[in-house]
């Protein structure tokens, strides 16, 4: 039996979320190539601001990993909304260093 850290446990997931106002729909797909609505391209996350929706690669992901591409898109829609203006390597950063500070005080608990 592996330690308790390396053990993949079922975390409560999100199945929807209030940016602004605007109610987005959750959904967990298991192949790659379900994230992208259009299937133009592979992903781990996309938002689609028509249907409201954000569609989150998790199959065989860590927990916290999941948590990391949730906020990136969550991120994509607050930037979307308030009209701000920011660069993909610049939302990755965010989506990171905010997962990890919220695992880290136990805000968000991924176990």
């Amino acid at each position: 039996m592996l330690p308790d850290m390396y053990q993949r446990r079922a975390m409560n997931k999100l199945k929807k979320v209030n940016i602004l106002g605007k109610i987005y729909t959750i959904e967990y797909v298991k192949e790659l190539h379900e994230v992208d609505i259009n299937g133009r391209e592979q992903c781990f996350g996309q938002i689609d601001y028509v249907t409201k929706s954000i569609r989150v690669y998790d199959r065989d992901r860590a927990n916290d990993d999941i948590v990391e591409v949730l906020l990136h898109e969550i991120i994509h829609g607050i930037c979307s909304e308030m009209l701000i203006q920011i660069e993909e390597k610049d939302v990755n950063t965010l989506g990171i260093v905010l997962a990890d500070t919220l695992i880290r005080n136990k805000i968000i608990d991924v176990k």
